[in-house]
């Protein structure tokens, strides 16, 4: 390891994640390497962290990506650069072969979330009404319909604030009822903008590991896709390529200690424009989508002038489903 262990903050988590990425990369087991750098804060640490744990000799061999969705703040292009010169490094840009303008064209806006399209995108595909209906009923009649009948009925989980069930969105279903969608709504923007050109890269570079900054500490349905770990084997992999993910255990205390130990300087999505999570710009699976697209509005006009533009069906219907949300839970409140 680089750097000396008196150098490290005194926290036990963040000194673990320099061990072990120390004990997974400088070594002979992995010959490619490729680091996804998405511009984001957690990406940063993870960007900071190899820097000063890796050796030189490898640290000359590892590819650092941009997965470039061409719908990305200018921030976060200008973060790259800057991240370029301070690590002297180059970092790739790889475009998709479909394009999410292209992607949302043929096959439907995203929506709320990637678990909630999926569903909500299957349940158009198959022709199954937004109404109350059993998983025994829309079984029998639409056929292989398992997964989504038991996600409108809840039925996954007795957990009622489960990923898998309609009930962890409020009032979700009853929304869906009063007001079926008249706009295709689907979930692949993710898979061909991000995760089709991230294993083409793989194949093509034959990448042996892949590292990313992936936290649990996230939530959703991406956390929950590995195993309660930082690493995950070859072998177990859905793109058969070893996958670490140093900060898989961090809070946000940890990624504040870290930043504020080593003075790290994150985009200007972060330390100007005030927002907390970045992705591609103007997602609608974004939770704080309202205050982002204000924020989008006042820093980078034309680039809230395109998504408004892409995803206007679904920024409307969100819009209708939160206030149809509200007004339903103060009616409960008020009898």
């Amino acid at each position: 390891m680089k750097i000396n262990l008196e150098d490290i903050p005194k926290n036990n988590t963040i000194l673990k994640t320099f061990m072990v990425t120390d004990n997974k990369l400088n070594n002979d087991i992995y010959k490619n390497i490729s680091v996804s750098i998405s511009g984001g804060s957690d990406s940063d640490i993870v960007l900071d962290i190899i820097t000063k744990t890796v050796k030189t000799e490898v640290l000359k061999k590892i590819k650092f990506v941009f997965f470039d969705t061409k719908l990305e703040y200018q921030a976060t292009l200008k973060h790259l650069n800057y991240l370029e010169k301070k690590y002297n490094i180059h970092i790739e840009r790889i475009t998709p072969e479909m394009s999410i303008i292209e992607t949302v064209r043929k096959f439907g806006q995203p929506c709320f979330s990637k678990n909630i399209s999926k569903k909500i995108n299957l349940m158009q595909t198959k022709n199954i009404e937004f109404k109350n209906c059993s998983t025994d009923e829309l079984c029998k009649k639409h056929g292989k319909v398992k997964d989504v009948a038991k996600w409108w009925n809840d039925e996954w989980s007795t957990n009622k604030n489960s990923q898998f069930n309609i009930s962890k969105r409020r009032k979700l279903k009853r929304f869906l009822i009063n007001n079926p969608p008249n706009f295709l709504i689907s979930d692949k923007c993710c898979t061909y903008t991000k995760k089709i050109p991230v294993k083409k890269y793989y194949i093509e570079n034959n990448i042996d590991i892949g590292i990313t900054g992936i936290r649990k500490n996230e939530g959703g349905i991406r956390s929950m896709s590995y195993k309660n770990s930082c690493f995950t084997d070859k072998c177990e992999s859905n793109n058969y390529v070893a996958s670490f993910r140093p900060l898989w255990n961090w809070t946000n205390e940890d990624k504040q200690i870290y930043k504020d130990f080593y003075k790290i300087k994150h985009s200007d999505c972060y330390e100007v424009y005030g927002m907390t999570r970045t992705g591609c710009a103007g997602c609608p699976f974004n939770l704080n989508l309202k205050k982002d697209l204000q924020i989008l509005e006042k820093y980078e006009p034309n680039v809230h002038k395109a998504v408004c533009n892409i995803f206007k069906n679904a920024y409307d219907y969100i819009e209708q489903y939160n206030s149809f949300r509200d007004l339903n839970i103060r009616g409960q409140k008020h009898g």
